[in-house]
């Protein structure tokens, strides 16, 4: 049995390619339609080949799609790892998506995944060498800088969490990034982050940013209007709430 895929089935999947999988719930959003629909076309992408064939249900809510390797190869033009969802990874997964979408939006082309990242550093390792930290992701702002991300969920240990900060620093230099964001989901992991990067020799070249998640994602109510709206300026950076284009 032949199914005809048309541009937004093959745009939609390669944002579920880049970042890994998603709940049907954002895919609604991001297709802007019920979530009914979204199941009807969740499926005819499943019996197309471009989703796994399993849905799976990590964390209570809605089930989610993910693509076969072979299609998200074929989507990303590179080598992938087999992934499913798992209670472990799903909201810092599914945080990092909607962070993506207050970014950029639903484009392609502005946004390089953590998962083409790590593909570019998949090269086999040389003894006594780590591997570049992988960043959670990097955006093109409007200015035509490129940042890169970190989203921060849990409270780490503060040892782990400088060496973490500095090598993400050191992957963003190399990268020619014009800077690091992290994005913190409370107050207490922001001042980790921040007392961190106290310690880092900064460059005048690559900036260094720490803000909490609220200030970058939408209420819920506005998540679709993010997911779909054009490019705006790009929200905040340090403290409270506001709008317009990084510094």
């Amino acid at each position: 049995m032949s199914f005809r895929l048309n541009p937004r089935d093959m745009h939609v999947s390669t944002i579920v390619a880049e970042h890994y999988g998603m709940p049907i719930d954002e895919l609604a959003k991001i297709l802007q339609t019920s979530t009914i629909n979204a199941y009807r076309i969740a499926k005819r992408w499943r019996e197309a080949g471009l989703m796994a064939k399993l849905p799976v249900k990590p964390v209570p809510g809605y089930y989610w799609i993910y693509c076969t390797p072979k299609s998200a190869e074929e989507l990303l033009g590179h080598p992938v790892r087999y992934w499913a969802p798992t209670p472990k990874m799903a909201k810092h997964t599914l945080t990092v998506l909607r962070v993506r979408l207050a970014l950029v939006g639903a484009e392609l082309g502005n946004w390089i995944s953590e998962r083409t990242l790590r593909y570019e550093v998949s090269a086999p390792n040389i003894r006594g060498h780590r591997r570049p930290h992988v960043h959670d992701g990097r955006y093109t702002t409007d200015k035509g800088e490129l940042w890169a991300v970190e989203v921060e969920l849990s409270p780490k240990d503060p040892a782990y969490a400088r060496d973490s900060v500095q090598r993400a620093y050191q992957a963003a230099q190399a990268a020619h990034c014009a800077g690091l964001i992290y994005y913190c989901a409370d107050q207490q992991i922001k001042d980790l982050i921040t007392s961190c990067a106290g310690g880092l020799q900064l460059s005048t070249t690559t900036r260094f940013r720490v803000a909490l998640l609220e200030d970058v994602l939408p209420d819920e109510d506005d998540i679709t209007a993010a997911a779909t709206r054009t490019r705006q300026g790009l929200w905040l950076i340090d403290g409270g709430k506001q709008t317009g284009s990084l510094r």
